[in-house]
């Protein structure tokens, strides 16, 4: 409902809107203007796309952003990078450089701001000393949902086992039935590093498990949940 109230316009940012949200948003404030920022946790907002095409015209009045290749070197046009930002206005604790953890593609320049498109995490998660980067886990909940539709995520957890006084890799199925099938073919994605099934038969890690969760009832069924949870900090410690 819109209560009355009459904005120009709408932001939203650190998540993709969902096409329905958009649509509901428009038909409630259709006079509202669209877009979608780009936060940083570290840097501030770098960015924002008006149009609804992905585009992010960069804040040059705040920050410098450069997309490098591993070697550090900048990106040409169309090619994609890691996102290094300077940040002008850090004084107490200055931010020059800095790798915020994002992949885009640089689009060049246009009215004085750098463009960027395709942003998404680069960042890998970590289970004793196995690297999972996000790409893959981002396949686990269709591989999952293809069984059973009514899996709607799936998050790999990071946390520790009191009876087992170890670190324990726990893939944390929301949604779904449960049930001994879907519980197998969620053990299965972690068959995939072969370095986690090594430090739980050397007895670094202690074995995996599988939980099941019902979705939160929230934002009228839209959410983010995160990709990978470090729940360790939550246990008693080793």
């Amino acid at each position: 409902r819109s209560d009355g109230l009459r904005p120009r316009l709408l932001m939203y940012g650190g998540a993709a809107l969902a096409d329905s949200d958009a649509g509901r948003l428009r038909a409630h404030f259709p006079d509202a203007r669209l877009a979608a920022f780009y936060p940083t946790t570290d840097a501030g907002a770098l960015g924002v796309a008006f149009n609804g095409d992905g585009v992010y015209c960069t804040f040059t009045e705040t920050h410098l952003i450069e997309v490098l290749d591993d070697a550090g070197h900048p990106v040409p046009a169309g090619s994609r990078g890691d996102v290094v930002v300077t940040q002008f206005g850090a004084r107490a604790a200055p931010i020059i450089r800095y790798r915020v953890g994002d992949r885009a593609t640089y689009r060049g320049w246009a009215g004085g701001r750098l463009l960027l498109s395709g942003i998404e995490r680069a960042a890998e998660a970590a289970i004793g000393s196995t690297l999972v980067p996000y790409r893959e886990l981002q396949t686990w909940a269709p591989r999952l949902a293809a069984r059973d539709p009514s899996v709607v995520a799936v998050q790999l957890v990071r946390t520790y086992s009191p009876g087992d006084l170890r670190e324990q890799p726990v893939v944390r199925v929301i949604g779904g039935s449960g049930g001994a099938e879907l519980t197998a073919l969620a053990l299965v994605l972690l068959d995939e590093f072969p370095q986690i099934a090594g430090e739980v038969a050397s007895g670094e890690l202690a074995a995996p498990r599988v939980e099941f969760r019902d979705p939160p009832a929230t934002l009228a069924g839209h959410w983010k949940i995160p990709y990978y949870v470090d729940e360790r900090a939550q246990c008693p410690n080793e």
